[in-house]
């Protein structure tokens, strides 16, 4: 009788045990690179975007998407990798001044800060606009000043591109590209380069 009560009072124990150390796992949900393996995580906001891709930028986990891996063309998107460029080559205090043919790009139909012939504004300045307003005025200024034409430029985008391993990437202008890709892969890329420029870059408000 005496043994079967021990036996008893050890199973009891063992099973006591079992619960609260189940009780004290930690209850968070890791994201890993595929969402749609982790069954409680929350539903997304509803977009009127074709296609979304949301990732976290130290460990490339996808916290969202939507149509991400559609083929599409990356449009503005490409103008992360201008402003790269552009905080690789230059000051964020440094001055850039419009000439006849960035402010000729500043017309209706064109995403535009209407910039005046003559005028200067810091390099801070047209990051914002850049990455803000999407800016093609800017960003060809930016691309004269850098590397004496646009098609120089491009040409910056497109070695720039191999280095961060985007192989779609064809850069004709700083504004035009020839061919599409999933949003998610130029996105990662190209955040995942930002995220590693100079930290007197990082560090700045842009």
């Amino acid at each position: 009788m005496i043994r079967k009560n021990s036996a008893a009072r050890t199973f009891l124990c063992l099973l006591l045990a079992f619960v609260f150390a189940a009780s004290c796992l930690p209850q968070t949900i890791f994201a890993t690179t595929d969402k749609k393996t982790v069954t409680t995580w929350p539903e997304g906001p509803e977009n009127n975007s074709g296609a979304v891709c949301l990732l976290d930028a130290d460990t490339g986990a996808v916290l969202y998407d939507k149509n991400m891996d559609e083929q599409r063309y990356p449009a503005s998107i490409t103008k992360i990798l201008t402003a790269l460029l552009i905080i690789e080559n230059k000051q964020m205090t440094d001055t850039v001044t419009f000439g006849e043919h960035a402010v000729s790009e500043s017309i209706p139909g064109n995403a535009r800060i209407n910039v005046q012939l003559g005028e200067t504004i810091t390099v801070e300045d047209a990051l914002h606009a850049i990455l803000l307003a999407s800016a093609n005025e800017v960003c060809t200024q930016l691309a004269i000043d850098i590397a004496g034409s646009e098609e120089g430029f491009a040409a910056m985008m497109n070695e720039r591109a191999a280095v961060a391993r985007i192989p779609i990437l064809s850069m004709q202008t700083v504004c035009q590209i020839r061919t599409t890709t999933p949003v998610h892969t130029i996105w990662h890329s190209l955040c995942r380069s930002a995220s590693k420029t100079r930290p007197s870059a990082a560090s700045s408000p842009i």
